[in-house]
């Protein structure tokens, strides 16, 4: 009788667990309204990313004024964003979509790897052609007698050469650390992955590029601080003790206080570009590595992971409205360009 009891127990057991088995593998729904809220926020992220940084290549391409160093780093930033938006993503909308219906990655491994390379160098490129547009920046700041000595056409491919080159190495080094990940059997997904890696990655692809981006801004805030004092100083110690003195100096230094007040608002608003974009660096990054690194030692929930993934995207669909169309000269060249005006062609 307790032979019987045991059996009977043994086949409950089993038949839960398999019911189990099958709940976790049967499909989920296709097209439930997050899936559908997720998929249209993609679509519309490839537009902006494919769109808005495929100009910004254009216009860097077709003017022969705009074919200048930091125009150069700019394009190259968004060459790696418009590469993103026309490669990456509609990958990872195709994932998202087939996940519903599986459960799991099926396209594929061998197009896991090459969607995990494409997601890692193309993200760690934008992240340093920014670093390197920054870094340009500063320079014709802080040393505008020497930049146009110091970049020119054949430093400038170097230093674009080096940042992908930095990017390429970053991205073959997390690849093959995706191969131990934890979830990496079933799903293509760098979730899981080994703490040793998501610390490398943390400091090769956040850290690193962060206090760069936050010492670059400093440095031209105080750059920018130091002129306005020294315009005010100038101001008080010209003041005139005499209407016909008023006149001379108010005409001999009036061009010379023009030009430092236009240069200081100059680099004020290049301080406010700056700042947007390590706002929208760090908004766009910090969740995502903040919970890769957790999720390297305790799971966190598919639904945050995969929302921190789409923010990441979210920083190549905007680059190019902060860094290109905040800027004058590409503004400029994009009314030409509508009116026929920017004709000329690539200079070689």
């Amino acid at each position: 009788m307790d032979n019987l009891q045991q059996l009977q127990n043994h086949v409950t057991a089993e038949n839960s667990s398999n019911t189990i088995a099958r709940n976790e593998l049967a499909p989920h729904s296709p097209w439930g309204p997050m899936t559908i809220i997720i998929a249209s926020f993609l679509v519309m992220v490839i537009c902006l990313a494919t769109v808005g940084n495929l100009v910004v290549c254009r216009l860097v391409w077709v003017c022969r004024r705009m074919q200048i160093p930091s125009l150069y780093f700019v394009a190259s930033m968004s060459f790696s964003d418009f590469l993103t938006g026309l490669l990456v993503l509609p990958l990872s909308l195709g994932y998202h979509i087939s996940y519903q219906n599986t459960g799991r990655w099926t396209f594929g491994r061998f197009t896991c790897d090459l969607y995990l390379f494409l997601n890692f160098i193309l993200c760690s490129a934008s992240i340093y052609n920014l670093c390197v547009v920054s870094g340009d920046r500063y320079l014709a700041v802080t040393s505008p007698l020497n930049y146009l000595s110091r970049m020119n056409e054949s430093r400038v491919k170097q230093i674009i050469g080096v940042s992908w080159f930095c990017a390429l190495l970053l991205a073959g080094f997390v690849t093959y650390g995706t191969h131990a990940s934890k979830e990496n059997g079933v799903n293509c997904s760098i979730w899981g992955l080994r703490y040793e890696y998501s610390v490398f990655v943390l400091v090769m692809a956040y850290i690193l590029p962060v206090f760069f981006l936050v010492f670059v801004n400093m440095k031209v805030f105080l750059i920018a601080y130091a002129h306005m004092t020294r315009i005010y100083v100038q101001e008080i110690s010209l003041a005139p003790v005499s209407t016909f003195t008023e006149s001379a100096l108010s005409q001999e230094g009036e061009p010379k206080k023009t030009i430092q007040r236009a240069r200081l608002k100059r680099e004020i608003k290049i301080f406010k570009t700056f700042l947007i974009v390590t706002c929208t660096f760090l908004i766009s990054w910090t969740p995502f590595v903040v919970i890769l690194l957790i999720d390297s030692i305790s799971p966190v929930p598919s639904l945050i992971r995969h929302s921190s993934i789409i923010l990441l995207y979210c920083n190549s669909a905007l680059n190019p409205f902060i860094y290109g169309f905040f800027n004058s000269e590409i503004r400029k060249a994009l009314s030409e360009t509508f009116n026929c005006k920017c004709t000329v062609p690539f200079k070689r």
